[in-house]
């Protein structure tokens, strides 16, 4: 079993340039990007995995990176 990971307009640039390739995909599956909420829940999640937490104010600091990062390109959304 081979699995293949990315974007979706990325993978479709690269099924057009490789006449066949699609068709020997078995499954293409494709996830929503989380939201911003989303994004921070797991982010506290990972943090309570390692006994740890943020402060509020560090909290928010980190909401509005995210929300940033968001924005720009090539955002990983993971």
């Amino acid at each position: 079993m081979v699995i293949l990971a990315g974007y979706t307009a990325r993978f479709d640039i690269l099924f057009r340039r490789t006449p066949g390739m699609a068709g020997r995909i078995a499954h293409h599956i494709d996830f929503p990007d989380y939201a911003l909420n989303a994004l921070v829940r797991l982010s506290e999640l990972m943090l309570a995995r390692m006994h740890d937490r943020l402060a509020n104010a560090a909290m928010e600091v980190l909401r509005d990176y995210i929300g940033r990062r968001m924005r720009q390109p090539r955002f990983s959304n993971a």
